[in-house]
């Protein structure tokens, strides 16, 4: 075990297999809002799947993370993400760091 905070490599490296799990309740939850138009917020939306799915649904929705770098995929795909200092989410929690 390491004695020191994890670095963002660290923290992330296991994202995309995790994303593989994250996409079927992606879309289970994209299926119970419908299709758009409307806004929408993706708290926790790390590479953006959620939203890169909802705007081809005709959402127009805006991402929420913590890691500045983690939306960078999201970003390309033209969503709309913003970096926040703070958030709360009950799903979006699991990949956040430990603040202690």
């Amino acid at each position: 075990m390491s004695s020191h905070p994890p670095t963002n490599t660290e923290r992330w490296s296991g994202y995309e297999r995790m994303a593989l799990y994250v996409a079927p309740a992606n879309l289970h939850l994209l299926s119970v809002i419908g299709a758009g138009p409307g806004r929408g917020l993706d708290v926790g939306t790390g590479q953006g799947g959620a939203l890169l799915t909802a705007t081809a649904r005709g959402w127009s929705p805006i991402g929420l993370d913590l890691a500045a770098e983690q939306p960078r995929a999201a970003r390309q795909g033209h969503a709309a993400v913003v970096h926040a200092d703070a958030a709360i989410s009950n799903f979006g929690l699991i990949f956040a760091p430990d603040p202690s």
